[in-house]
């Protein structure tokens, strides 16, 4: 779910070896847009942008300046600021977590002193902490569109322990996930 210039859209993206591809639906008016790319560079997001300003010229909101869009990631990147956890708070987050909603295992773990994430045979992808139990990712571009950037917040038990985790990346929410015992 999102919006695109004023007008609310449904949508989803997609990528595999070497390919791309997006699907919005603007709701209001009716309009939605394919695009497929076989190219693991190009920015199917931004070309179904572009194909919806010239079809919905006239009820699409103006385009934000550069200028304004700069100031809104910098007021977002000052409220994120990255803590420091020792090296015994990270180790409570490193195991091995499930969800039974995407059939996936991720692993996490403590390298050169920081907390990092292996989903399947993908490379370890860095954490950075933002507080004590929460954490966020950032996601290779040539996968994602608009946020490149996911969420992680552990949730612990009455004792303390973690226990499992909650994933919000974009469209994507509060996908839970539990330790493996």
């Amino acid at each position: 779910l999102g919006e695109y210039r004023g007008l609310r859209t449904v949508g989803h993206t997609g990528s595999s070896w070497g390919s791309q591809s997006v699907l919005i639906r603007f709701v209001e008016p009716g309009l939605a847009i394919a695009i497929s790319c076989n190219d693991g560079n190009s920015s199917p997001r931004r070309l179904a942008e572009k194909v919806a300003d010239y079809f919905l010229a006239d009820p699409l909101e103006p385009r934000i300046e550069l200028a304004a869009l700069e100031e809104v990631g910098q007021a977002v990147e000052a409220a994120a600021e990255p803590v420091v956890l020792a090296a015994d708070q990270l180790a409570g987050f490193a195991g091995s977590f499930y969800s039974e909603e995407l059939d996936a295992s991720y692993r996490f773990a403590v390298e050169g002193g920081g907390l990092v994430l292996r989903i399947e045979q993908e490379p370890a992808l860095e954490l950075r902490a933002v507080s004590e139990d929460r954490f966020e990712i950032g996601f290779p571009d040539q996968a994602y569109w608009d946020q490149p950037m996911a969420r992680v917040g552990f949730l612990r038990d009455e004792t303390g322990a973690v226990t499992g985790f909650s994933l919000n990346s974009g469209t994507e929410r509060n996908i839970g996930f539990e330790r493996h015992r």
